[in-house]
């Protein structure tokens, strides 16, 4: 919980004014709500020492995640063969026999680590023709005592398939997802203006996790539905590496927009975790993968918090909406994963709930369009906002 100097610096200097607008930077004018295109950042300047070319990257960065929650970036010092090994091990491992995949499944295992086969579907209506299968991993540490009693299913060493090279491709990029998510905190907090390490100091043992996914090649596309069901993304932020069309956001005009895949690009989401410490700034934005009968291969990376974290608004960012009430991460995580994945609800009891003592497995972060969605700008009615937020539209880097 912030400490009650915090809450009174806070109350005293009000929300915290910030540049919410990309309507001033170069290539991206604003073009109404109905957006067509995500921009591209080019984060490459938060390497330099350049103070000046820094702060100009921050504030791009920070507009485009305020205003849209989905974005390209470039410039990421991530070489491209580290990414390319990561992806032959992950066709390396999909590729073998479904006996000797379901040896690794993710149920048997005290860890939430292993292979999810195509029938652990989560729950979800829009799914009418999801067939994809994963391997899920998380950062690689011993698990504490702390973590045993407080029931941290991300905590403890990985279970490594017995593939040759898949365990040190697929670790090294993560290494290097898990320092380049590291560098986009100290950047949003930056933008943000909140004291220096206020995400940092609750990121020292974070439930990040890589997932290696592959969508199988699937005629049956039924009547349109999803691949992968519409949500958003639980943690802070997701930093994607795609090979194939499929993705799709949700703009401000309630409109499903394609996301594909751009050479020399990653893709950055903003989740759940993110939006709460912001009060609503920067927005959890619903997407789902459509199924288009194409084999697609992609590997998102979920930067979370510590287990323990409270997640609540940071100095001046108070907020009246209903979700971003303050609620332990580790609580919100695993609910969600509950939902996501029958193995959990057998072993924990369908009956859950959440730090607030509200039941279910439903996520608060989905209930609402973006149009109606509480924001800082806009009056609060209830859980709910009046005013429509009007977002930019861009094809170029900026």
């Amino acid at each position: 919980m912030q400490n009650n100097m915090e809450r009174r610096r806070a109350r005293r200097h009000g929300r915290r004014k910030l540049p919410g607008t990309t309507s001033g930077i170069e290539g991206c004018p604003t073009a109404g709500a109905d957006l067509r295109h995500l921009p591209i950042v080019d984060i490459s300047p938060l390497y330099r020492a350049d103070s000046r070319a820094r702060g100009a990257a921050v504030g791009r960065l920070g507009a485009v995640a305020h205003e849209i929650g989905f974005l390209y970036i470039t410039g990421y010092g991530i070489r491209e063969r580290v990414i390319d090994r990561a992806l032959a091990a992950a066709r390396g491992f999909f590729s073998q026999p479904l006996r000797f995949k379901r040896g690794y499944y993710i149920g048997d295992a005290a860890k939430h680590c292993g292979y999810v086969p195509t029938t652990e579907r989560g729950d979800y209506d829009d799914e009418s023709t999801r067939r994809y299968e994963a391997f899920d991993l998380s950062v690689d540490r011993p698990a504490t005592e702390f973590d045993l009693r407080a029931g941290n299913i991300l905590a403890g060493p990985n279970r490594w398939p017995d593939v040759v090279g898949f365990r040190p491709a697929v670790r090294r990029c993560m290494d290097e997802l898990l320092a380049l998510a590291y560098l986009l905190v100290d950047a949003l907090e930056t933008y943000l203006g909140v004291p220096r390490g206020w995400f940092r100091d609750r990121m020292s043992r974070p439930m990040s996790q890589l997932r290696l996914i592959h969508y199988l090649r699937n005629t049956d596309t039924g009547d349109g539905g999803s691949n992968m069901g519409a949500h958003t993304d639980y943690e802070c932020f997701t930093i994607l590496k795609q090979f194939a069309p499929g993705l799709q956001a949700l703009n401000a005009a309630d409109r499903w927009i394609d996301v594909p895949p751009v050479p020399g690009t990653l893709v950055i989401n903003i989740g759940d975790m993110l939006e709460t410490w912001t009060g609503g700034h920067l927005r959890s934005t619903l997407h789902r993968v459509v199924n288009n009968g194409r084999e697609r291969y992609s590997m998102p990376f979920f930067m979370a918090t510590d287990f323990e974290a409270v997640i609540e608004p940071a100095p001046g960012f108070d907020s009246d909406c209903e979700r971003h009430r303050p609620f332990v991460a580790g609580d919100h995580l695993v609910r969600m994963l509950m939902r996501d994945f029958p193995y959990l609800r057998r072993r924990r009891g369908a009956r859950w709930r959440d730090g607030n003592g509200a039941p279910g497995l439903t996520n608060p972060f989905e209930l609402r369009a973006h149009r109606s969605s509480c924001r800082p700008d806009a009056p609060v009615v209830g859980a709910r906002c009046a005013e429509s937020v009007e977002t930019p539209a861009s094809a170029g880097t900026i």
